[in-house]
């Protein structure tokens, strides 16, 4: 036999006022661990007033950065609660009519994120904001102390013949993406022996 959505509520009001507790309390973690039935929790949905809107903690800070105003979205999450997805969606919904198609192009084939860039130079954003963009981000990330790269060959001979990255410092690497291989080391390790 199924217990009605009003006799549940019944049974919390009792507990609550026997037992001193707080019921909506009670009824939220039972929600939480979907022990309600659909009727209970959907009437515990929280309901968005003019000046809050339904949305994650984090969400809410997604869209402050960005410059999304969330009241003029719907939330497509559980319950209409709204989510970085449905932000990224409309910010990239945003930003498509604004991208240069070779820009577009070009970020995408390069794993590059466009999203908050600001065009140089109009309403638009073109294939030179976009290079513009990855070079002063490459530079960043190229800081005095970025991790030199090491095969793990080359790892095992530094460790056998005690070779300290600072030896590295003035190699030039031959491996792919500049990783320091263990023919890179032929040369100090015949030094050494």
């Amino acid at each position: 036999m199924a217990t009605s959505a009003a006799t549940l509520q019944d049974i919390f009001d009792l507990c609550a006022k026997e037992y001193r507790f707080d019921s909506k309390a009670a009824i939220g973690l039972c929600a939480a661990a979907g022990y309600l039935p659909k009727k209970m929790t959907a009437s515990a949905k929280p309901k968005a007033t003019k000046d809050s809107i339904y949305a994650s903690k984090v969400a809410l800070e997604f869209a402050e950065e960005h410059d999304i105003d969330p009241h003029q979205l719907k939330g497509t999450a559980k319950n209409g609660r709204l989510s970085i997805k449905d932000l990224k969606e409309s910010l990239k919904a945003g930003m498509k009519a604004k991208i240069s198609p070779a820009a577009e192009k070009y970020a995408r084939d390069n794993d590059y994120s466009f999203f908050g860039l600001t065009p140089a130079k109009g309403d638009k954003l073109l294939l030179a904001d976009i290079k513009t963009a990855m070079a002063a981000s490459k530079l960043d990330s190229d800081s005095e102390d970025e991790e030199i790269k090491i095969s793990p060959a080359a790892k095992r001979a530094m460790k056998k013949y005690g070779i300290d990255l600072e030896d590295l410092e003035n190699m030039v690497p031959s491996g792919k993406r500049g990783e320091v291989l263990l023919s890179d080391l032929k040369e100090m390790i015949a030094d050494l022996e």
